[in-house]
């Protein structure tokens, strides 16, 4: 992220994705089932993105995608890409894939890399409660 974090290199959008349910899944259908479904997101994800995006693991269900050059819009459009590959994945019911997402953006060198993370984070969290009220 902080190799990233060049001006050459604005605008910087991050998104945030935390898999809904990862525990559930694991104690109802086994870690097997649960690691399946990460993989196929972790390939979701890969998928949704270009090239030069970058997309990592953060610990047990959460991934930060950093992706350079790009606005709020693009951002915004690849965040639509994701949910409408998860939606064809569920409506085949193949696997119960969830995912709570937000974004952020870094538009001037000024800002802080990790208060744009963090930004997202909380968008993400803001997707996630209303998912959950949803229910």
């Amino acid at each position: 992220m902080e190799r990233l974090d060049v001006e050459r290199q604005l605008p910087i959008s991050i998104i945030m994705a935390d898999l809904n349910g990862l525990k559930l899944i694991n104690d109802n259908y086994g870690h097997e089932k649960g690691d399946e479904v990460l993989i196929k997101t972790a390939e979701i994800l890969k998928k949704s993105l270009r090239e030069e995006d970058i997309v990592a693991r953060l610990g047990g269900d959460e991934f930060a995608i950093l992706m350079p050059k790009t606005n709020k819009e693009q951002a915004d459009r690849i965040i639509k890409r994701i949910k409408d590959k998860i939606d064809q994945i569920t409506a085949k019911k193949a696997l119960p894939i969830s995912l709570a997402l937000g974004t952020a953006t870094k538009e001037k060198a000024v800002e802080n890399i990790y208060e744009v993370l963090r930004k997202a984070d909380n968008k993400m969290y803001q997707d996630k409660l209303s998912k959950n009220k949803k229910r």
